[in-house]
């Protein structure tokens, strides 16, 4: 997921992964980018939907937030994509899944994956991303989403990965993303999968995650990539949570959220 070399995860040209037309990358018919087998969206050769070191989706050493060993972030005994120790996949120290050092994760050429007109990867109109129809994304039984190939799920063409459209990626209908058994895909220590020290998912360096060139992956005009109006990928009632009362839900008002209006958003200085 860096754009350096316009192959894994890096947008090069401008269409793929993009929630223009409520296709790619949403959940609209509850099956598309769910984990049917507990195996699912799982990184598996170590270089998919990576930063730098082949160690999926990690913004620094290869370790937050990527799927090293099959565990974090990878659903395989049916306890999907769940943070079961209060550490995966989540952000305690104001450090993991933040950039740091004013290079990882941005386009150094300017144009790829950038918010430039307040527009792309931004969500703005209730559908980008979303989880629709309570069953989307959730933990079923298998072997779906999962990238496999070193190039599978990379942008192509340029808009590739904004949200257009919407509130994205959050949970409307109160059950979508969410795992039905309890456990799957959960917060169950309250500290999983949530900023907890105000900085981390956070730009703290008012040039980290964007482009040295004041264009791409940047947010010019205050909205790309920001939560505008309080919904946009946030878990509004009881979406992305299970309906045992546990998984993957929001139990303290705090994982996954924006406590103070720093955490996990774009305060400013973007």
């Amino acid at each position: 997921r860096s754009d350096q070399n316009g192959t894994a995860w890096s947008d090069q040209n401008g269409t793929a992964r993009s929630d223009q037309n409520g296709t790619a990358w949403s959940d609209q018919n509850g099956t598309a980018r769910s984990d049917q087998n507990g195996t699912a969206r799982s990184d598996q050769n170590d270089t998919t939907r990576s930063d730098q070191n082949g160690t999926a989706w990690s913004d620094q050493n290869g370790t937050a937030r990527s799927d090293q060993n099959g565990t974090a972030r990878s659903d395989q005994n049916g306890t999907g994509r769940s943070d079961q120790n209060g550490t995966a996949r989540s952000e305690q120290n104001g450090t993991a899944y933040s950039d740091q050092n004013d290079t990882t994760r941005s386009d150094q050429n300017g144009t790829a994956r950038s918010d430039q007109t307040g527009t792309s990867r931004s969500e703005q109109n209730d559908t980008a991303y979303s989880d629709q129809n309570d069953t989307t994304r959730i933990d079923q039984n298998g072997t779906a989403r999962s990238d496999q190939n070193d190039t599978t799920r990379i942008d192509q063409n340029g808009t590739a990965r904004s949200d257009q459209n919407g509130t994205a990626r959050s949970d409307q209908n109160g059950t979508a993303r969410s795992d039905q058994n309890g456990t799957a895909r959960s917060d169950q220590n309250d500290t999983a999968r949530s900023d907890q020290n105000d900085t981390a998912r956070s730009d703290q360096n008012d040039t980290a995650r964007s482009d040295q060139n004041g264009t791409a992956r940047s947010d010019q005009t205050g909205t790309a990539r920001s939560e505008q109006n309080d919904t946009a990928r946030s878990d509004q009632n009881t979406a992305r949570s299970d309906q045992d009362g546990t998984a993957r839900s929001n139990q303290n008002d705090t994982a996954r959220s924006d406590q103070n209006g720093t955490a996990r958003s774009d305060q400013l200085s973007e």
